[in-house]
């Protein structure tokens, strides 16, 4: 369905609505972190970004058998919605102050459709291939498997992860297995709207990295053009010589304080100082001027910078429960909201805010955005926004069971919120 309507509210003026709900097409939002997207015109329209799959067929992270990419617009603060076609051809780039449009890309996802074709038919894997398909990571023959692990790379075959039965079922085709190491990313830059674009590498992998995980729908452009763009990776610990796949994790970010014209490399926080597994981040500017990263890990952790990124705190735990995809969003007032997916019963979406630039984090006092949820691992992570008379619009993906979906398996479907911050403070704050 293209347009959706508002379906209830609450007493104190929080709006939950069905944004897009598709029969037989698992709507998810669990690639939020990499490929996701929300953002706002200068009209006041919002637009978001989301994947669709068959859910008869394979679609998971690795790979989608059959996949569209789901672009939506709002023209009344997330009241309806209406499908549209995106304006970009990876992701959805970020914007300077001047329009200059900025992107990093992994130059594995820079293959045309005929070239990915061509690799899989050269590797013999050529069974994966559908003219709809989307290859998100790197697929190899099974054959090759061991290959590649000797090298210390980390690879995933059929087994891994263990989810059992639910939306995306993930597992992999027949005879193949998935890694994850790009051998650049690339910087691109548009002066002309997105017309054409200028291309450079901004960072080339070597024999040390091991995996690489992207989190550019957490990236930011901070008041003075600096941009910012997150990732996390693994890399091979130093002194060992044997190959292995379970080297340091660390989280970096790619600044650029010249208009995306150069790039320099910084490191936030890795597994070796702190002992649990750093991925996923998302970057908020503060009105102080400081920035604030909210990374995924065991307690989502929290890392601040007082010189616009050039350097960090070391990450500490804010103490919120979610190993979960999240997303963060700065309010005009200096509250910074950090929405998470709740996984384990009862289901839905949560928030947690910070009113001292990420110092501190109100845990005792966690918001339930959404509890209706069945509990799976397919709920999604969240993407929130800012919109006029201090409203805030958030959006995510539920499952829930309909007549005709497989016993034990639900179904993804697109849901939102909005709400004013009177509400967070009387909503449980």
């Amino acid at each position: 369905m293209n347009v959706e309507r508002m379906q209830t509210q609450d007493e104190a003026g929080k709006q939950d609505m069905v944004i897009h709900d598709e029969p037989g097409w698992n709507s998810f939002t669990y690639n939020f972190p990499v490929w996701g997207g929300i953002r706002r015109h200068g009209d006041g329209s919002v637009v978001i970004r989301f994947d669709s799959a068959d859910a008869s067929c394979i679609n998971d992270d690795f790979y989608f058998e059959h996949h569209r990419q789901i672009v939506m617009q709002s023209r009344d603060g997330g009241s309806t919605w209406k499908r549209i076609g995106p304006d970009w051809q990876y992701y959805m780039p970020l914007a300077l102050s001047d329009g200059t449009l900025i992107e990093v890309v992994e130059n594995t996802r820079m293959m045309t459709r005929a070239e990915q074709k061509s690799r899989v038919d050269e590797l013999g894997i050529g069974h994966v291939w559908r003219e709809d398909c989307e290859l998100s990571w790197q697929l190899w023959p099974e054959s090759m498997a061991e290959k590649i692990r000797r090298r210390g790379v980390r690879v995933w075959d059929r087994a891994v992860p263990p989810y059992g039965d639910g939306p995306g079922q993930r597992w992999l085709p027949e005879g193949v297995v998935a890694m994850n190491i790009p051998r650049a990313l690339i910087g691109r830059v548009s002066r002309d709207g997105g017309g054409t674009w200028e291309e450079q590498d901004v960072l080339c992998f070597d024999d040390r990295y091991l995996h690489f995980g992207a989190g550019f729908a957490g990236s930011v452009v901070l008041a003075d053009d600096t941009v910012l763009v997150p990732f996390y990776a693994m890399t091979r610990r130093e002194g060992i010589s044997e190959p292995e796949d379970t080297g340091p994790n660390h989280v970096h970010l790619l600044r650029s304080d010249d208009r995306g014209r150069s790039y320099a490399l910084v490191k936030i926080g890795d597994k070796a100082n702190l002992g649990v597994d750093l991925s996923e981040t998302f970057l908020v500017e503060h009105p102080s001027g400081n920035v604030v990263a909210l990374i995924r890990s065991d307690f989502i952790h929290c890392s601040v910078s007082e010189d616009r990124g050039k350097s960090w705190s070391e990450p500490v735990s804010t103490g919120i429960p979610s190993n979960a995809p999240h997303h963060a969003v700065c309010l005009r007032s200096g509250v910074i909201l950090c929405f998470y997916a709740r996984r384990k019963p009862p289901g839905g979406i949560r928030c947690t805010l910070s009113c001292d630039g990420g110092r501190s984090w109100e845990v005792d006092n966690e918001l339930i955005i959404r509890d209706d949820s069945p509990a799976s691992d397919f709920i999604g992570g969240p993407g929130a926004i800012q919109l006029d008379e201090d409203r805030i619009f958030v959006f995510y993906n539920l499952v829930r069971n309909e007549p005709g979906d497989p016993p034990g398996r639900p179904h993804c479907y697109i849901a939102g919120s909005v709400f004013g911050e009177p509400w967070l403070r009387g909503g449980g704050f």
